[in-house]
């Protein structure tokens, strides 16, 4: 046999109390039955409870009659129901149900940290953040040559020249940076050993985004040789300047005593 709990109506002279017992228990019958269908009415006391039901509820005379969630048909006395107050959080809670999901705000677009134009491979390396020694050029993706670079701001000039550079496009380089490929030359009588290139990268306003070494194919280079030489910087998408420092160590070629001038 199916058991039906039926909610007790309070009498005339019960108080604040038994309203607020009788609309606690709606509330938790609520949570234990799940949720309820859409479009369902609220019941609003006077002493300010407020507690959902199934479906409508109906006035009959001095009584207010509706149906809790669980399917138990209950009553309570018409003057504890505060009837407007109930009317109203009925309607707004059809018009919450019936108005469609907010709409998800797209996402800002991100500001690119560094765009990409010609104009940031033509920009030559300010005078005051040159560095003491190597060879400078401007950023350009163009080939460079020798005589493009300036000469070193300080020091003794290194042996060694980087004679052109070039950029590999980036369509092309699947590198996560700055990819750069060149030649450099011995410029000197003496057999070098131990050939170093670096990169320093500035951005526009002269400030060094970082060095960055190459790879020599040739580390040893006669007089008047030359010798490819291949560079990656990582995380860098453009620089304004560019300058070149090289090194190396001279073995300097031993020669044969000149022969006595004739008699």
């Amino acid at each position: 046999m199916k058991s039906r709990f039926r909610v007790l109506t309070p009498a005339a002279g019960t108080g604040a109390a038994a309203v607020a017992a009788l609309a606690a228990c709606a509330a938790v019958l609520a949570l234990l039955l799940g949720p309820s269908p859409l479009h369902a009415d609220w019941i609003v006391t006077r002493q300010g409870e407020r507690f959902e039901i199934r479906g409508t509820w109906q006035l009959k005379g001095k009584l207010v009659v509706f149906t809790l969630p669980n399917g138990t048909l209950s009553s309570m006395r018409a003057d504890r129901v505060d009837i407007d107050a109930s009317k109203q959080a009925t309607a707004q809670a059809k018009q919450q149900a019936a108005a469609p999901p907010p709409a998800a705000k797209p996402e800002p677009k991100r500001k690119s940290v560094i765009i990409l134009t010609d104009k940031d491979f033509k920009k030559p390396l300010p005078d005051a953040a040159a560095p003491a020694a190597g060879n400078a050029a401007a950023g350009t993706g163009a080939k460079a040559t020798g005589k493009d670079n300036p000469p070193p701001a300080a020091g003794v000039p290194s042996a060694v020249e980087v004679v052109s550079w070039e950029r590999v496009p980036a369509n092309e380089s699947k590198a996560n940076g700055v990819e750069l490929t060149g030649t450099v030359r011995n410029t000197s009588q003496d057999n070098l050993t131990e050939v170093t290139v670096v990169a320093d990268l500035f951005d526009d306003g002269g400030a060094l985004i970082g060095r960055f070494p190459a790879v020599v194919d040739n580390q040893q280079l006669p007089p008047t040789e030359s010798s490819k030489f291949h560079l990656v910087a990582n995380g860098v998408s453009a620089f304004g300047a560019i300058r070149w420092e090289t090194t190396s160590k001279g073995i300097r070629s031993v020669q044969g005593a000149p022969p006595p001038p004739p008699h």
